[in-house]
């Protein structure tokens, strides 16, 4: 009966539409029904009227928002952010001593992730072109702001609120990394802002101990990865300071990865990660510096013919360096 009632209350608006258009009250109307989803959480454990209500929820305002772009303004997405919070806090909100399934793990990732692609798209329709940017920065921003701050209440209100949080810290991290690319549009400083942000989850694993951590700081180098080699090669000649910003910054976060986690060496988990980094950070630091000396020897006028050969000699001395330090 519930779920009868779940899919009604969507579809009502659908069934009964004039065609006069109007997306925000459509949205409106969107999150007091995902609201009573959430009061019912709290009473019962229904998970498939939550998965049902969420995949209702996200796909009519994503196919409203198809049919309707033109008439989307700040209500809508006020609205629609509304409606992340409600699916958000549903794992929050559940009674004491209540088993923790994949539901609560997915809900929290699973609306941060919609809710960025739905709230970005939204707000490209509306803003202004200069400030574009930094706003769509700013809402991935207060959504990875507002879905960390729901994980650490989680901690602190529930014994058994560490199960859930690296779910919380999965979609804060989620969001955060977006908002860095959106705020930007650089990739130079994209790829250190991900690297930045590799090296800072890495760090945070080697206190917390946290294996989610480690592997959103590990997706995190990736993103950053894919972002360098998607860089044309001619910005990698261009000047010292692009090339530093790529592959450089990169090349130290995966080196300072592995550094700090040598510190904090005891479990096998650990020893692995940083053996992983440590040769990561070791092939970067090859290819980022023999394009430097590749580069800065084609610009001396009197080293010029010598860059094929100057570019050898370093490969002789790191791979000398090498052979002592492993002996």
């Amino acid at each position: 009966i519930a779920l009868i009632g779940c899919v009604g209350g969507y579809l009502t608006p659908v069934m009964l539409s004039d065609n006069s258009g109007n997306l925000t009250f459509f949205l409106a109307y969107i999150a007091v029904i995902s609201a009573g989803v959430l009061i019912t959480a709290r009473i019962y454990r229904w998970r498939s009227l939550e998965i049902t209500a969420f995949i209702l929820s996200f796909l009519l305002a994503g196919t409203a928002f198809d049919k309707l772009y033109s008439k989307t303004d700040l209500w809508c997405t006020v609205f629609l952010f509304i409606n992340f919070i409600i699916f958000s806090l549903i794992p929050i909100i559940r009674k004491k001593n209540t088993n923790y399934g994949l539901t609560e793990w997915l809900l929290p990732i699973l609306a941060c992730a919609a809710t960025l692609i739905l709230g970005t798209n939204m707000i490209r329709v509306f803003c202004n072109l200069k400030y574009l940017d930094i706003t769509q920065g700013a809402f991935a921003v207060i959504i990875s702001a507002v879905t960390l701050a729901e994980g650490i209440y989680l901690v602190r209100k529930r014994t058994d609120g560490a199960k859930l949080l690296p779910a919380f810290l999965a979609a804060s991290v989620i969001a955060l990394a977006t908002a860095i690319p959106l705020a930007l549009n650089n990739k130079g400083a994209i790829s250190s802002a991900y690297s930045v942000l590799a090296f800072a989850l890495i760090f945070a694993f080697s206190k917390n101990g946290c294996k989610t951590l480690l592997v959103l700081g590990t997706l995190a180098f990736a993103a950053a990865f894919c972002v360098i080699i998607d860089t044309p090669l001619h910005i990698f000649r261009s000047n010292i300071v692009n090339r530093f910003f790529r592959g450089g910054v990169f090349t130290l976060a995966l080196l300072g990865a592995g550094f700090i986690l040598h510190k904090n060496s005891g479990s096998t988990i650990i020893s692995k990660a940083k053996k992983i980094f440590f040769a990561a950070g070791g092939i970067s630091f090859l290819v980022y510096s023999s394009i430097e000396v590749y580069n800065n020897l084609e610009k001396c006028s009197f080293l010029h013919d010598f860059r094929n050969g100057g570019l050898s000699v370093w490969w002789a001395v790191v791979a000398f360096t090498l052979l002592i330090a492993g002996i």
